[in-house]
């Protein structure tokens, strides 16, 4: 494993980060937090354990266990506490209540767990639920005449409980939902019942004898970040989904977005990464592209982005403000290379996935990330585009201003200005 995403490797860009975290404004030190946690996700080992959220938690932690601001905490007294941190995953017991499911006996095991009525679960687990019923009762008091006949409802509920191993209690939420919802799904297939996606949940760490409840909301959270480019995205497409009468591009942009935002933080990994790359599909592919779509598909995402300044930073390993327009030249074919063989392998996951291959390859969660940053810098292009070169389609019979027009002007031209 390299350097860049091994967490020792990490220590000295950490260590320095910490340090600058506590010299600036407390805006400063926000940024450099988020810059942090981008960091440490690149290890695959903190990415199996913690959610960004996890880590945010993990650094005022720190400060606590070992009684120091991060700005004063050496390299040595952080590897020490990693060590420790990453040398045992914890068991996290999981309950969720499925009050759509009705006379299933107790211990029938559903995917990954088993149901249990409210009767066999944990004493402390039982005793976190209850407590919230008066109020809950409050709050659904059209459902129930009195309260006892609420409590008998919910005693008469079924839940279904599972194991999984993590360290950071996001993380451990997040591997637990998708697992359940997985399970569920069994009986949504089996039984053709629309059953509601599972949420809300109980969850014991007998090694800390600790437990903890996760109400219906989210996972994750989005943090606005004053980044120009990024607020300019968002209002190129508010102006499409706005916009009453779209061309065949815009249509496209909008109708990705809705299919990509059915991606929720429980969704199974394999799931949202079909769902990244259909929406990958749906911007670049026309209908009269049908056959050789892998082909295609890398070959105009190549051209697309072969010679950005992320792509390349990537291929280079370099920080985009230090790659030349030499280097672009120099590099260009190399780069779009690699691109298509990176395009290559996705796509072919991506079709045994959804042909349901018995030996496929294995989608990971670096798979998923690559996925959804090709899709964010394809959109990025195709919005820019839209606007400088008036992109409004696909194909080139539908229009002078089409995307395959414009991507043979790239293909063909011995020096594209890079963008």
């Amino acid at each position: 494993m390299s350097a860049k995403r091994n967490l020792k490797g990490m220590l000295d860009e950490i260590i320095r980060l910490f340090k600058l975290a506590k010299e600036g404004s407390k805006e400063q030190a926000n940024k450099k937090e988020e810059e942090i946690i981008d960091l440490m996700t690149l290890s695959p080992q903190i990415k199996r354990n913690f959610t960004r959220r996890d880590l945010s938690d993990l650094f005022l932690q720190i400060e606590i266990d070992l009684n120091k601001n991060l700005g004063e905490i050496t390299k040595d007294e952080l590897e020490t506490y990693f060590n420790k941190l990453l040398s045992k995953t914890l068991t996290y017991k999981f309950f969720f209540p499925v009050s759509e499911l009705r006379d299933f006996p107790d211990g029938f095991e559903l995917g990954y767990g088993k149901l249990l009525s409210f009767g066999k679960l944990p004493e402390k687990i039982k005793a976190d639920i209850s407590y919230e019923w008066k109020w809950k009762y409050e709050k659904d008091k059209e459902y129930s005449r009195t309260f006892e006949e609420y409590k008998e409802r919910k005693e008469n509920e079924k839940y279904l409980c599972l194991e999984v191993a993590s360290i950071g209690h996001g993380k451990a939420i997040l591997l637990a939902t998708e697992k359940a919802n997985k399970s569920l799904g069994i009986l949504k297939v089996v039984y053709q019942a629309p059953l509601s996606i599972l949420r809300e949940c109980s969850f014991l760490v007998e090694e800390k004898k600790t437990s903890g409840m996760v109400e219906g909301g989210g996972f994750l959270w989005a943090k606005h970040v004053e980044i120009a480019f990024l607020d300019q995205m968002i209002d190129q497409i508010n102006k499409v989904f706005l916009k009453k009468d779209l061309n065949e591009l815009e249509f496209r942009i909008k109708s990705s977005i809705a299919t990509h935002g059915i991606i929720e933080a429980p969704t199974p990994l394999e799931t949202k990464f079909l769902l990244t790359v259909i929406s990958i599909e749906g911007l670049l592919v026309s209908e009269n592209e049908k056959d050789y779509i892998g082909w295609k598909l890398r070959e105009k995402i190549a051209l697309l982005l072969g010679d950005s300044y992320e792509w390349l930073a990537c291929f280079l390993n370099k920080n985009p403000k230090d790659i030349t327009e030499q280097e672009v030249k120099d590099k260009l074919v190399d780069s779009r290379r690699e691109l298509e063989r990176r395009i290559k392998d996705l796509y072919n996951k991506r079709s045994q996935l959804a042909h349901l291959t018995v030996e496929k390859k294995e989608i990971t969660e670096e798979d998923l990330g690559f996925a959804e940053w090709i899709y964010f810098l394809i959109l990025k292009r195709l919005l820019d585009l839209r606007m400088t070169r008036g992109i409004d389609c696909i194909d080139k019979t539908k229009s002078d201003h089409s995307l395959n027009q414009y991507l043979d002007e790239i293909k063909y031209a011995s020096n594209r200005p890079h963008p």
